[in-house]
């Protein structure tokens, strides 16, 4: 093969390998924001069900205090008096 079909075929190599890097570049780089994109989804969710179970302690905790209420009432009383389920519908209905 005379020099200039050599150097043609290596240059024709070069750029055919160089057109395949600058491919796969752009796939990783696709895939790193892809990536990202997932990451900060995540962090989103992730922020969002921290907030739920924060609501969620929440109202356990009124629950509870409602309840205590409510039990305090019935004890203080009796449940078994007409009185005393007055009182119960009464701290039930607020």
């Amino acid at each position: 093969m005379p020099p200039d079909e050599q150097i043609l075929s290596i240059v024709r190599e070069v750029s055919s390998a160089t057109t395949m890097l600058t491919a796969v570049s752009r796939r990783i780089d696709d895939m790193a924001g892809a990536l990202r994109d997932l990451a900060a989804d995540k962090s989103q969710a992730h922020a969002k069900l921290h907030k739920r179970q924060d609501a969620l302690e929440e109202r356990v905790e009124v629950l509870e205090r409602f309840q205590a209420r409510l039990f305090g009432v019935a004890l203080g009383i009796g449940v078994g008096s007409g009185v005393g389920s007055a009182w119960i519908v009464q701290v039930i209905t607020g």
